[in-house]
């Protein structure tokens, strides 16, 4: 695998995927990012075994070239030591190329690196294909019902179940509810009637 990319659209792409990654895991193949390059662009997928990740950075955006010579491949290269990595370069394009899927060469033109990798057969296959109950839903009124009851639920791990927000969708409302046994929140917002889950 190989590609040179533009610097802040990696780092971006690296910045959102580096939200499911944990500091500790029993599997030490979820500490790193699972890269793909492909026809669509520059797959980063990441996971805790609690969430997964995936985002893409296209090839081009509009007339902008963003990845230019690319060979197609995957490789696992640690989520921290890479973003770190990104994070301090100071080009504007970053060069990566994956060599006998054990070295990934970084380079800006003034500064190189090598960091260790692993294939990426050895990552768990996460499935993140779409289901059959799907909905959009605007942004504001996600971002209203995770704010009203995130508040409630529990912040320690004792009890995992009461660390989520339980969505459920019936009779043409969306509602999220949270609890840490003491406090309950619960809000709602209008959506299609025909969705249930």
């Amino acid at each position: 695998m190989r590609f040179t990319i533009n610097k802040n659209e990696f780092l971006k792409g690296l910045l959102i995927a580096s939200r499911a990654i944990g500091s500790k895991s029993v599997n030490p193949t979820l500490l790193g990012f699972k890269l793909e390059m492909n026809n669509d662009g520059l797959e980063i997928t990441a996971s805790n075994d609690d969430i997964a990740i995936w985002t893409l950075v296209p090839q081009a955006k509009g007339e902008k070239e963003i990845i230019r010579n690319f060979s197609f491949g995957t490789s696992l290269i640690n989520a921290h030591l890479l973003t770190e990595v990104v994070r301090k370069m100071e080009g504007d394009e970053i060069s990566l190329e994956v060599i006998d899927d054990r070295v990934a060469k970084i380079d800006d033109g003034n500064t190189n690196f090598q960091l260790n990798c692993q294939t990426a057969d050895e990552y768990p296959d996460i499935d993140l294909e779409k289901g059959e109950n799907t909905f959009s839903i605007p942004c504001q009124d996600l971002t209203k019902l995770v704010e009203t009851t995130a508040f409630a639920a529990l912040d320690k791990n004792t009890r995992p179940i009461l660390t989520a927000i339980n969505l459920k969708g019936e009779g043409g409302e969306l509602t999220a509810t949270a609890t840490d046994s003491a406090r309950l929140s619960k809000k709602s917002v209008e959506i299609d009637e025909s969705i249930r889950f």
